[in-house]
């Protein structure tokens, strides 16, 4: 390292390193012969007389620098938190196993989450403090992100202290890791990961993948040593609990130090064997959990869409394309629908562009080349999703998390490798040019934050309507069938069925094979009258995906609606098979076992149904009616169907008319008429409101039996026409 100092009004440049922990002084090649001829050990008062006050970091400089960032993350994503659960957000986070913290093992060891048991924990802390209310969860998703960008800070700030990178770096370190940081955490291409809640996945193996290094970095020369090996070793396991890309950064660590610390791989090994064994034992917990886990036929071999080579050739323009993002954040897409490359045109061009890279990261690491390691780090990341593992899905932003890391680091030392070099070519006095260099450095860092920091400001307003993020798929995407399901979907909860044929209807156009789309599209057809047309494209659903529940759910509906009850229980049956916690295939069950007249069946699906969603009116105010008015004495029970109704009608608060009739239902058989008239009144008035005539003939009837003190019983045995329709 160097500096530059004043002696006896000269200015003269003093060259030093540091050595056995000390600091030494030499001669530099510009004074009179003579001067410090010998290195020699620096006093405390040379050094504060000598080197320059930011040749090394102070915690002052460190702690601002991590206050930035950290301000810089809030202010970027601060609209994050008014951004709704979108695509696959609520398979996650809408299921029993989430709904409870303690004890932790259902939320961490369900089906659904063992291979990720941290985000199935994570998600149950969320729904402790928030419900389904999102801020909780956005709350922690950004403090995940900056915890990460504050891990990555500290990487590559104790990178450039290295002895490989200390003369050319040294003086900015900081600087130059608050840069990185800065960009990073700001960059609108990590907004899948940060504002798309369950991409937690990826910002929490991200955090952890970036302390298991920060910690083994530290782990190398600290006096403190096992505490930082014990730190790398727990963040590495952690890691392998979020994501399985998570494999990949013991061996990160290993390049890492081989390049920059023990010379060699295998002279890495043999001096940290014991960090080594420990981050090599925490892919035990990655195996133990995949065991565990069931068959995922969206990632890995199970894959059966696409061939590991297709997919392969394919990665090379995804991977180009990302890389243009990294660099020019335009026309970010949530779900990208990326096409399998089929020609040479679509692959041969994009195949030598990455080829060429990733050659040139190997060379420039086997050379011993610092910058070897960033590209290393780049392709070792994205190894395990870009690479002959096929995944249903091509392209998904969240995957250049931390890969990106690496080419906002590269830009920024780059930068200022060239800065420097065309100063030194037009600014020869060095005081001068150390000035005019840190304010254009200034300036260009803060043009390059601000830019990325208003960016996903604006791409967070996309995320905060579903109907929006889907229109700017389709705008973007224009042939993704998924999309346009998806949107679909959305047009269905706003009760747009026409809306919604539409855009089934283009779902299957582009996508004939998808059982999603033609599942879609029958349901849609059934509410529309079309129930023929639409019982055909669930058929076909069913052909191209035999096990698909929510084909069965629907066919169920269309049969039970039909008068076929018996076939309409086994599609019921075969949709619980595939998902024992479906919630509304039970209450559909059990309302046609009611029909059938298997009422202790019936009421057996209703208790599912409660159990697996204790927050769903419907099986609630079912479960009550059942109970209430049951001639079996060992089904009839009225004071449990007072409780469930009365739970039914407090979810509600006292809006819905099916919870208040199924209270009065109860307190009339316990002889409460006045409180069952008073119930009923209210059930009629919101039935008014509605404008619902079955609802309001089955309501009135009822209220004037109570009003005369006499109850009221169906002119069948079919309990399932003694609550009042939706």
């Amino acid at each position: 390292m160097s500096s530059t100092v004043q002696s006896g009004g000269t200015c003269v440049r003093l060259t030093y390193e540091i050595k056995n922990g000390k600091q030494l002084l030499y001669r530099s090649e510009d004074l009179p012969q003579g001067v410090f001829s010998e290195p020699f050990v620096l006093t405390e008062t040379m050094i504060k007389e000598s080197l320059p006050a930011d040749s090394e970091p102070r915690p002052r400089r460190v702690l601002a620098a991590a206050t930035a960032v950290a301000a810089v993350g809030v202010t970027a994503y601060l609209n994050s938190f008014r951004c709704h659960f979108i695509f696959d957000d609520f398979q996650f986070i809408g299921n029993r196993e989430t709904q409870s913290l303690w004890p932790p093992w259902p939320a961490m060891f369900s089906l659904r989450h063992v291979s990720r048991p941290l985000i199935g924990l994570s998600l149950a802390i969320n729904h402790s403090i928030s419900g389904y209310d999102v801020w909780s969860y956005h709350a922690l998703n950004l403090c995940i992100h900056i915890l990460a960008a504050l891990a990555l800070f500290g990487v590559v700030r104790r990178t450039l202290l290295t002895p490989a990178l200390r003369e050319r770096f040294g003086e900015r370190s900081t600087e130059l890791a608050a840069a990185v940081a800065l960009i990073w955490v700001a960059h609108p291409l990590q907004t899948q990961a940060v504002t798309y809640i369950i991409q937690r996945c990826e910002s929490l193996m991200g955090l952890f993948y970036l302390l298991t290094l920060y910690c083994a970095i530290r782990s190398f020369d600290s006096s403190r040593k096992r505490f930082w090996i014990a730190a790398a070793v727990v963040a590495c396991g952690a890691g392998m609990l979020s994501k399985e890309v998570m494999i990949t950064a013991p061996l990160a660590v290993l390049l890492y130090d081989g390049l920059f610390l023990s010379g060699s791989l295998t002279g890495a090994l043999r001096k940290r064997s014991v960090l080594y064994a420990g981050l090599v034992g925490a892919w035990s917990l990655l195996a133990a959990t995949h065991l565990a886990a069931p068959v995922n036929e969206t990632a890995g071999f199970a894959v059966t869409s696409i061939s590991p080579w297709r997919y392969l050739v394919s990665e090379f323009g995804v991977i180009t394309h990302y890389l243009r993002l990294a660099l020019w954040p335009n026309n970010l897409v949530l779900d990208y629908g990326w096409p399998v490359a089929t020609t040479a045109s679509g692959v041969l061009p994009y195949a030598v562009f990455v080829g060429a890279l990733a050659a040139g990261a190997i060379w420039a690491f086997l050379r011993r080349k610092p910058v070897g390691f960033i590209g290393v780090w780049f392709f070792l990341i994205l190894s395990v999703t870009s690479s002959f593992i096929p995944f249903k899905d091509l392209a998904f932003e969240h995957r250049m998390y931390l890969p990106l890391a690496a080419v906002v680091t590269m830009a920024v030392l780059g930068s200022y490798v060239v800065g420097a070099s065309i100063l030194r070519r037009f600014i020869l006095e060095e005081q001068q040019r150390l000035q005019t260099g840190r304010a254009i450095a200034l300036v260009i860092v803060t043009l390059v934050v601000a830019s990325a920091v208003f960016l996903t400001l604006r791409r967070n307003i996309d995320y905060q309507d579903s109907f929006a993020i889907w229109n700017d798929v389709i705008r973007k995407r224009p042939e993704n069938s998924r999309a346009y399901s998806n949107l679909g979907r959305v047009y269905i909860a706003r009760r747009n069925y026409e809306g919604a044929l539409i855009c089934f209807a283009k779902a299957c156009e582009y996508d004939e094979r998808s059982w999603v789309a033609q599942s879609n599209l029958g349901e849609v057809l059934v509410s529309l009258g079309k129930t023929e047309e639409g019982k055909g494209h669930l058929l076909e659903a069913l052909r191209l995906r035999p096990s698909f529940e929510f084909a069965h759910y629907n066919l169920g509906r269309v049969l039970a609606a039909e008068g076929q009850f018996e076939e309409a229980i086994a599609h019921f049956s075969q949709a619980l098979e595939t998902d024992p916690n479906h919630a509304q295939a039970y209450c559909a069950r059990g309302l046609a076992q009611s029909k059938k007249g298997n009422a202790q069946a019936a009421i057996s699906d209703y208790y599912s149904a409660a159990r697996i969603d204790p927050n769903w009116f419907e099986p609630l105010t079912h479960l009550a009616v059942a109970l209430a008015l049951q001639d079996d004495p060992r089904l009839r029970n009225i004071e449990e169907a007072s409780r469930l109704a009365e739970q039914a009608v407090a979810i509600t608060k006292e809006q819905e008319p099916a919870a208040l009739d199924a209270l009065a239902i109860a307190y009339a058989e316990s002889g409460r008429f006045p409180e069952a008239a008073q119930l009923e009144q209210k059930a009629f008035d919101l039935a008014v409101k509605a404008k619902s005539r079955e609802l309001l003939a089955v309501v009135e009837s009822r209220l004037r039996q109570y009003r005369t003190g006499r109850v009221w019983r169906p002119p069948t045995s079919d309990l399932s026409t003694k609550t009042a329709p939706r």
